[in-house]
């Protein structure tokens, strides 16, 4: 009798509390946002409490040169400015640092951060604590199924023999805590409804100054609004690590830039970029908006300045040797459009060792792919069967043929590394048609 109420209660126990333990957590939601504040890429981890009263964790870091001062403050989403004052930190170059920031209640809040010339205002929610329908009756129906197998024990442990009253509860508890049990696990672990997706986005562009020169340090100014009510697109979501990846290329291939806007207001976002060289550039900002999926919006600038003589992007195969010193070599075969192409990245020391390639925006690695007639634009990452030996494999199908600009993009030590070159991709068989 003893062992047989035991395997019960462990099994129940184990049916009634697998839905809240996947849906709670331990330690409660934990992300990453990267965004540029001022000249610097700063990378923000959260940890969010599973409740509140409580404290939002945040471990920072940033690809910053020089020492330099972060002022950071939690508020209720509404607020303009801080009711107390911000914390405030030192970051040396590559230090983290960790700050805890109180929070007194759920709902939406905004983390505001500031370096003294830029700020920016990240959007979290604290969930509340709640119980899903049906939680307080299997509750009861577990303690009741409890006390009846414990009292059985307890006249068995006595060596008499237990009544029919007590086995008639024992059986309409049991029955309780299955129906019940049964109901919940239903609930929590069916997929829920397809989304119906979000309408387009319409992005616009500001610029300070309104004419761009080469070399002189700019504002890009980004407004997201709702395609279909005109109302501020505030539902753009993380990923990869950032809210919006921002890609700069001039027509040549010749520069470009991947850059992260910080959040300023509801749909609005500001970045700082110095136009390498005069001429004409395309804009691609990949955003993801909550309930639909990834989409790419675009803006041209025409950047003046003196003619520059400027040296032709390399074709691949490529090898390089970065200004720290690190080898890096770019391949890809088979050269066959409408078949998918390995891009391979190599990195090593000077001693020929294979470096260490660290994630960056959660990936190890990071291709963009256009060509030359603006035409096709494509953001590819590394393969997840990334080997440990220095070396990074992209996989991207060449619809056609024709001339192709690759920027690959790798974490090593010394910041994250950019290799761009050509590819020319021969004739050959079509891609399939759908």
């Amino acid at each position: 009798m003893i062992r047989r109420s035991s395997i019960v209660i462990a099994l129940l126990l184990s049916l009634g509390s697998a839905p809240a333990w996947a849906h709670v957590g331990e330690q409660g939601p934990v992300s990453t946002v990267t965004q540029q504040l001022g000249t610097r890429e700063v990378t923000i981890r959260f940890e969010l409490p599973p409740f509140a009263p409580g404290a939002v964790r945040l471990t920072i870091s940033s690809d910053a040169a020089m020492p330099w001062t972060l002022r950071a403050s939690a508020v209720p989403s509404g607020l303009s400015a801080p009711p107390a004052p911000m914390v405030q930190r030192e970051l040396r170059p590559a230090e983290v640092v960790t700050i805890d920031l109180p929070v007194d209640q759920a709902g939406r809040w905004e983390l505001l951060l500031d370096d003294g010339s830029a700020a920016a205002r990240v959007p979290f929610v604290i969930a509340a604590l709640q119980l899903a329908p049906g939680d307080a009756q299997l509750a009861g129906a577990l303690i009741a199924l409890l006390l009846t197998l414990l009292l059985g024990m307890v006249v068995a442990a006595l060596g008499r023999t237990p009544g029919e009253w007590l086995a008639r509860g024992q059986v309409a508890a049991l029955t309780a805590v299955v129906i019940i049990g049964a109901q919940q696990w239903a609930q929590r672990s069916a997929a829920p409804p397809p989304a119906g997706g979000r309408p387009h986005a319409v992005m616009t562009l500001q610029t300070t100054p309104a004419a761009l020169l080469a070399g002189q340090p700019t504002q890009l100014r980004f407004t997201f609004i709702d395609g279909a009510t005109g109302l501020m697109a505030d539902d753009i979501e993380v990923h990869h690590e950032a809210y919006v990846h921002l890609v700069i290329l001039d027509d040549a291939g010749q520069s470009f830039s991947h850059i992260h806007p910080a959040r300023v207001a509801p749909g609005r976002y500001q970045v700082a970029w110095t136009p390498p060289a005069p001429g004409d550039y395309t804009i691609y900002a990949e955003i993801v908006r909550h309930g639909g999926g990834a989409s790419v919006l675009s803006r041209r600038l025409t950047i003046a300045g003196p003619a520059l003589p400027r040296t032709p992007p390399p074709t691949l195969p490529l090898d390089i040797v970065t200004p720290t010193g690190m080898r890096v070599a770019l391949t890809a075969e088979p050269l066959s459009p409408g078949r998918p192409t390995v891009i391979t990245a190599r990195a090593r020391d000077a001693a020929g060792t294979p470096a260490a390639i660290r994630t960056w925006l959660g990936m190890a690695g990071h291709l963009v792919v256009r060509s030359a007639d603006r035409q096709i634009y494509a953001h590819v990452h590394a393969m997840p069967s990334t080997d440990a030996d220095g070396t990074v494999r992209f996989v991207y199908q060449f619809p056609g043929p024709g001339e192709y600009q690759l920027h690959a993009q790798l974490a090593l030590d010394g910041g994250v590394t950019t290799i761009s070159g050509t590819l020319a991709m021969p004739e050959g068989a079509d891609a399939p048609q759908p």
